[in-house]
């Protein structure tokens, strides 16, 4: 088990996936985009760039081939090293101008669907793996337990008792349910679940 912290975030998460020693890697900033260069959204935060980067690269879930994906909509995600964004942000050029090329690693990411998980692909290599982060964040939470019913032969509560409140969520289920709701305001998350089309990402 690996145990994950969130640090731009300030959730622990513990979570059984692969890393991939390539990828620990300082990130410097990320570029959002559709097909070849079309910028989405310009994202120049090396907080965000390296919390993206533990959440596609360093959480790892089974392999998926290649084929599977045809016709799912994706999103393109580049992450820059801090030497490449400080390339593609010289001579005084400005974020904006940056364009998702730049970057040496680059990334399609696939919303889940009704009958599919999510997908991240590499765009360099072709490799792809389901993303246990969007996974866990698409996890339904679970049911409560039903309301326990009055034991036979014992007196109901009378007027003006109380019950106790029931306990708050604490440790690993507290943790789990505040990495959800991060998620699910993530801007890739965001940016993946309103694509449209098949996806032209390269």
């Amino acid at each position: 088990m690996k145990l994950f912290i969130l640090a731009a975030t300030g959730v622990a998460l513990v979570a059984a996936a692969p890393t991939r020693p390539s990828a620990f890697k300082d990130r410097a900033a990320m570029i959002l985009y559709e097909g070849r260069d079309h910028v989405v959204s310009v994202i120049p935060y090396a907080d965000s760039a390296n919390l993206t980067l533990i959440l596609l690269r360093q959480m790892e879930g089974d392999a998926v081939k290649p084929e599977q994906l045809a016709g799912r909509s994706c999103i393109g995600v580049a992450l820059f090293s801090t030497y490449e964004w400080a390339q593609a942000t010289r001579f005084g050029r400005k974020p904006a101008d940056a364009q998702p090329g730049e970057a040496s690693m680059r990334m399609r990411v696939y919303p889940s669907t009704p009958t599919a998980p999510p997908v991240v692909q590499d765009v360099v290599t072709g490799a792809a793996w389901v993303s246990v982060a969007l996974q866990m964040a698409a996890e339904s939470p679970a049911a409560p337990p039903p309301p326990k019913s009055e034991p036979v032969g014992e007196k109901p509560l009378g007027p003006g008792t109380a019950r106790a409140a029931p306990l708050p969520q604490t440790g690993l289920a507290a943790s789990s349910e505040a990495f959800k709701q991060t998620i699910n305001k993530w801007s890739v998350k965001l940016r993946a679940d309103s694509a449209k089309g098949p996806c032209t990402v390269q």
